[in-house]
């Protein structure tokens, strides 16, 4: 794999892009081709499904990362499952003095708001999924109800 080195102001930065889907039938090209054009030094991509836990990946790509870095994925659930878990992935990058670039929200970075802003996407990312598995359940009992 070609890699790219940027260096700004004397330092050594790298972008490193991270695409997942949920299930092996899911396809990444979509995720790739958008860290392609954000011009990501490396790409790691994984599939995994929900009864797995690990993301060997996403593992790789977190300890490599190092101070002015910068991770680039195109929407913050595909970083984390859940937001207490997209919290903690935040608040260790921004320890570290690693910004996250969301294509689809923008770049966070360790400031005030930059805090607040991946507090409250992560938090508004729950209530979504909690809609979208209420919405599914209500379905199903429309279904179930209409074959009676």
């Amino acid at each position: 794999m070609n890699t790219k080195i940027h260096v700004f102001w004397g330092k050594l930065e790298m972008k490193y892009g991270y695409a997942r889907v949920n299930t092996f039938n899911q396809d990444l090209d979509v995720q790739l081709q958008q860290l392609k054009l954000e011009n990501c030094d490396v790409i790691y991509k994984e599939k995994f499904t929900r009864t797995s836990m690990e993301r060997e990946e996403l593992k790789k790509v977190l300890s490599l990362l190092k101070e002015e870095d910068k991770l680039v994925v195109t929407k913050l659930d595909h970083l984390a499952r859940n937001s207490k878990e997209g919290i903690e992935i935040i608040d260790d990058l921004f320890k570290r003095d690693i910004n996250v670039h969301v294509l689809n929200v923008g770049l966070l970075e360790n400031t005030t708001m930059g805090r607040f802003f991946a507090n409250h996407v992560s938090s508004s990312r729950n209530g979504k999924k909690y809609d979208s598995r209420k919405n599914t359940r209500g379905k199903n009992v429309s279904k179930a109800k209409s074959k009676l």
